[in-house]
């Protein structure tokens, strides 16, 4: 990473900050803690003054991730990140415009150190060198939040005529649109979350890659179904699920089988063009989900979820529901693999991962 160019531009950009000087002549100090909206990752600004101005910082301390003396046109100052929040510390009586003018240029050492890592972000991620945090509770979150909508909304909706003015049945129809597609997207997560479990190598845009590609075939890549049949059977049942539901539904109600289509008959008016009357009822009419299938499809996918236990990726989906974030070291692969082939393993790498995420929330160094 080549940061000659920036360390030239931060030494203009920047100027006025420099390092820190004796400061045994003052006796009061008084701080001000960020708003964590003005400076949502302060570890830019300690990248600019550090990397680009040669800045020294000082590490952690108790309930401090790290801190650093420097100067400001002659007034002595402190940045530290702490549990607390972001602060800066300053002489007591600092005129509130020179403060003004400082926290200015902490912006702007921000921006600085965002333009510089760019190209060294896209590297990153080209060689696989990168981390995901876990948006599982999220995606899961909504899942379990738009089934538990539906079901309440359906059983109290009806099914014969009144379906058409029901409005329970059109508000069970459309949360169980948003827990398919809920559901599939915590699917394609844990896809990402499980591959330091797998033989995947991230290297050379293969991440990337694999990040975009449809979640049937992220699965493929991973697993060898031809050797294993309960993966198979997961990505099939899914398949079925996908096309005949959510992808109707994500797509704007089009499906392989045209049923988004009426055809006219003289003397008829229009008709269906998939005629399997056993589809048509007066739910129908309201919500491309009756009540039978969102039932038929909650078992289904309570089915699959099981399913996957049975896969060599249970470790990896087990992980990946209670986890922070996963890394692709090495060191932590083979953390991965390992617990892969243990149960014992596994839960001791689960512990282990609290305690770090604990260690480093606290900041309990």
């Amino acid at each position: 990473m080549d940061l000659t160019r920036y360390q030239a531009v931060a030494v203009r950009m920047l100027a006025g900050i420099g390092p820190p000087i004796d400061r045994s002549h003052v006796t009061e100090w008084e701080g001000r803690r960020f708003e964590f909206r003005e400076f949502p990752l302060p570890s830019l600004i300690l990248f600019s003054l550090t990397r680009l101005l040669n800045l020294d910082a000082q590490g952690r301390g108790e309930k401090i991730a790290w801190s650093l003396d420097a100067t400001f046109r002659d007034i002595p100052f402190q940045l530290a990140e702490r549990k607390s929040g972001f602060q800066i510390v300053v002489p007591k009586g600092t005129p509130e415009d020179t403060l003004l003018r400082l926290v200015g240029l902490l912006r702007k050492a921000a921006t600085l150190a965002t333009r510089s890592l760019e190209g060294f972000a896209k590297q990153q991620i080209e060689a696989g060198n990168v981390t995901i945090p876990s948006q599982f509770p999220f995606f899961d979150g909504s899942y379990q939040f738009f089934r538990q909508q539906a079901t309440e909304r359906f059983s109290e909706s009806a099914t014969d005529l009144h379906a058409l003015f029901d409005r329970k049945v059109r508000e069970g129809g459309y949360c169980a649109a948003a827990m398919l597609n809920a559901y599939f997207s915590r699917l394609e997560h844990l896809r990402l979350l499980v591959l330091p479990f797998t033989n995947f190598e991230p290297s050379g845009g293969a991440l990337r890659d694999y990040a975009q590609k449809r979640w049937q075939d992220k699965l493929t890549s991973i697993i060898d179904l031809a050797q294993d049949q309960t993966a198979k059977k997961f990505r099939d049942t899914l398949g079925k699920i996908a096309g005949n539901f959510r992808n109707p539904i994500s797509h704007g109600g089009n499906d392989k089988n045209d049923t988004l289509f009426h055809f006219h008959v003289p003397g008829l008016g229009y008709l269906p063009a998939h005629l399997d009357t056993g589809r048509i009822t007066f739910e129908r009419f309201v919500t491309p989900i009756t009540k039978a299938e969102f039932e038929m499809l909650c078992e289904t996918l309570d089915e699959c979820d099981a399913l996957v236990e049975q896969t060599p990726l249970a470790a990896g989906f087990k992980f990946a529901r209670v986890c922070e974030h996963v890394s692709f070291s090495a060191g932590f692969k083979d953390q991965c693999r390992r617990a892969a082939r243990s149960p014992v393993a596994l839960e001791s790498l689960i512990d282990h991962h609290h305690f770090i995420v604990g260690m480093h929330t606290n900041m309990d160094w």
